[in-house]
């Protein structure tokens, strides 16, 4: 008797110890999502700013998940920012998020504000793709 192939396992709808680097300069914002995240089982670590964040990554912090505002004040945007981060991290994933709709000449995964949690989830699996625990 033949064997049904199994359905394809479904999205990963949570997070657990899924450590994210959050770059938003509107703290209201910053709290929304950092909470957000948190209840989808994230370790999360706030930064305003670029130059903030530089310094929580060169502190040695854990991160697998960049998820950067592309305009905040400051010398480094959040596309500078993630050029960075791609050249001295691989290994960390990169999603920016943006309430502007000119995005086409940014190389990096973009999710356009506002969004929901249904969508921010399906844009981390997107960018963190298969996996079975977080990256290391």
């Amino acid at each position: 008797m033949p064997v049904a192939p199994e359905p394809p396992s479904p999205e990963p709808t949570s997070f657990p110890g899924l450590a994210v680097l959050l770059v938003e300069d509107n703290a209201v914002l910053r709290g929304m999502m950092g909470r957000s995240l948190e209840s989808l089982g994230c370790s999360v670590v706030l930064a305003a700013d670029a130059s903030e964040a530089i310094r929580v990554l060169e502190g040695g912090a854990a991160c697998h998940l960049l998820l950067s505002d592309i305009r905040m004040p400051g010398a480094m945007d959040g596309v500078a920012l993630a050029e960075w981060v791609a050249e001295r991290h691989p290994r960390i994933a990169i999603l920016l998020v943006t309430g502007f709709t000119h995005t086409a000449n940014i190389r990096f995964p973009t999710l356009a504000k506002p969004f929901g949690l249904d969508h921010l989830i399906e844009a981390m699996n997107k960018v963190l793709g298969p996996r079975t625990t977080p990256r290391d």
